[in-house]
């Protein structure tokens, strides 16, 4: 498995973050399966823990991938702003 040579990593990720919803995105692996399959798995941070919040950000990144990348699966985890690897974090703690 390698990094797909037609997608930036960045690029990817930078339109991901423009989602309605998301705040951030992090531990990001782009990652080419096999010839013509793309994964990537990421970790999502989301301003508040919003049951629909979180199904319209599922959806809409994996919509994304798929329609402007080309990539067709994804496994993403979901945290919210205020916590690091699902742990929270006290105001003014470094991360």
């Amino acid at each position: 498995n390698s990094v797909p040579g037609h997608l930036d990593v960045e690029e990817v990720l930078n339109d991901l973050r423009k989602i309605e919803g998301v705040a951030d995105i992090h531990h990001a692996h782009l990652w080419q399966i096999h010839e013509h399959a793309a994964t990537l798995d990421a970790h999502i941070v989301v301003l508040r823990p919003d049951v629909a919040l979180l199904e319209r950000v599922r959806v809409a990144i994996k919509q994304r991938l798929a329609e402007r990348f080309g990539v067709g699966h994804s496994t993403l985890e979901f945290e919210f702003a205020g916590e690091v690897d699902g742990c929270v974090m006290e105001q003014g703690a470094a991360s």
